[in-house]
């Protein structure tokens, strides 16, 4: 699928039946093609042959920042076993599984990946030992 990506810098049609694919709701996620053809094609290329191919995976036990990973239930682009795997590794983190979400849950349901977020920072902040000097 990577490739594929990076093969398909600039090229409207491919970018957007290949966003259409991981989206369980294209309509709502047509915004993503248009700011994927504003992307210089160097960073397009860095970022799919160099950062996606690229694992800090042996670093994340070393986060101490409080962490909430929102993970779409029907994700076609990432394995959900990997990503939970991820969460397990950073101390305290909270997974956060939207079932009926795939993987641009962000721009295809805002509001309830808002949602989550607000529930999470809120109960970071009560239980933030500083907050109760």
């Amino acid at each position: 699928m990577i490739a594929g990506f990076d093969a398909a810098y600039g090229n409207v049609e491919a970018l957007t039946q290949a966003v259409a694919a991981i989206s369980l709701d294209p309509s709502k996620t047509s915004s993503l093609t248009r700011s994927m053809l504003t992307v210089t094609e160097q960073m397009w290329h860095g970022w799919l042959v160099g950062g996606a191919l690229t694992s800090q995976a042996d670093e994340l036990s070393e986060i101490r920042i409080p962490t909430c990973y929102i993970l779409g239930g029907k994700d076609v682009v990432v394995d959900q076993a990997n990503q939970l795997d991820d969460v397990r590794r950073i101390p305290g983190s909270r997974a956060v599984l939207l079932s009926e979400l795939g993987h641009l849950c962000g721009l295809e349901m805002p509001d309830v990946v808002a949602n989550e977020i607000s529930n999470f920072l809120e109960t970071e902040i009560r239980a933030d030992p500083a907050e109760s000097r």
